[in-house]
């Protein structure tokens, strides 16, 4: 069975994409064993480019790399213009971040999944999450130390839904199996974007993660290791959250603007950069 990672991104995180792929494969007991499946824009010319540098960063592989473009569902792209309050660009950050909600239809023959966002790297071996027994709920992912309140820009509103989620997770990290994303999930992410659009689209504080959070509230919680998080807040808050490098298996840079390859005085930058493999291509 293939060890299967799920990537949502544009050209713009082209280089962090390769930086991730090069920590897990070089962390794996079984590179081979690992598929990477990556939403791209749903423009010839970004497919083109995402899979000339596959084969230009990558070229003697033993893992199997795939991408698929990615329009979104017109359901969802009508939700995230009106909440931009302007015409959706399919190239955007912002439009690849809500195609995590079409990987069922992007990528239908997964099985067991790890959805990663690109300010990451991994620092040790993904196979265990892929165990038998290791996921027994929709989806497993790291609580997080705020309630889901602060998800609500309108908090007396979002109270109840707030406080049913005392622990909620990071969603740019996450193990779920592609049955939990089927119609049954729509249903309630359209029953959700109801909810936002009769409030003027300003109910939520965040893009996906409230409507993650919102979708799964019965998730399994991981081991914290799998999701060392926030490093990519201002230096002082990162530096309050930092913990031994043995302790971390996902090294993930959410938060803020913060990011190693704009800026070395970042947390932990120098374990980003001894996976990076240099700057991008001529022409990409």
């Amino acid at each position: 069975m293939p060890i299967d990672i799920v990537l949502s991104l544009n050209r713009g995180l082209m280089r962090p994409m390769v930086t991730l792929v090069n920590s897990i494969v070089a962390n794996a007991s079984q590179p081979e064993a690992l598929r990477f499946n990556v939403a791209v824009p749903a423009v010839a010319e970004d497919v083109a480019a995402f899979e000339r540098l596959a084969d230009l960063r990558f070229p003697d592989r033993a893992f199997e790399i795939r991408f698929a473009p990615a329009a979104l569902s017109p359901w969802i792209a009508d939700y995230v213009a009106a909440r931009r309050g302007k015409p959706l660009d399919p190239r955007i950050g912002q439009a690849m971040n809500y195609a995590r909600f079409d990987v069922a239809r992007l990528f239908p023959d997964l099985g067991t999944f790890l959805y990663l966002d690109a300010d990451i790297v991994v620092l040790g071996d993904v196979a265990p999450l892929f165990a038998p027994g290791t996921l027994r709920r929709r989806l497993a992912a790291v609580p997080q130390l705020f309630t889901g309140l602060l998800y609500f820009r309108k908090p007396l509103v979002g109270w109840r839904a707030g406080m049913s989620m005392p622990r909620p997770f990071n969603a740019g990290v996450y193990l779920s199996d592609i049955s939990a994303w089927g119609e049954a999930l729509d249903r309630e992410l359209v029953s959700i974007f109801d909810w936002d659009r009769r409030h003027g689209y300003k109910l939520f504080s965040l893009h996906t993660e409230p409507l993650m959070n919102l979708a799964f509230k019965d998730y399994q919680h991981l081991d914290k290791r799998w999701n060392a998080s926030g490093y990519g807040n201002h230096p002082l808050v990162a530096r309050l959250l930092k913990r031994p490098v043995e302790k971390i298996s996902v090294l993930h840079w959410s938060g803020g603007h913060f990011k190693p390859w704009r800026d070395r005085s970042t947390a932990y930058a120098d374990l980003w950069w001894r996976y990076d493999l240099g700057p991008l291509p001529e022409g990409l």
